[in-house]
């Protein structure tokens, strides 16, 4: 959930699950709370490079309806 609110710091599902898991860690360890390891760095893929299309033919437009007569 950390994770997900780094990413997207408006997430307001991740937000209250933090503020769930929260409480119950209190109430399970009290003052005790063990030290807990910060994720490591999310790094995003890179999208890969889009390469244009080339097209010879011209787009048609679309040709009017005929009227029934």
């Amino acid at each position: 959930m950390m994770s997900v609110k780094e990413l997207c710091h408006d997430n307001k599902q991740a937000s209250q699950c933090l503020n769930r898991l929260s409480k119950a860690i209190k109430e399970t360890y009290g003052n005790k709370v063990p030290e807990v390891k910060k994720n490591a760095p999310i790094k995003l893929a890179d999208a890969p490079p889009q390469t244009e299309k080339k097209d010879d033919t011209k787009a048609k437009a679309p040709e009017p309806k005929k009227e029934a007569e």
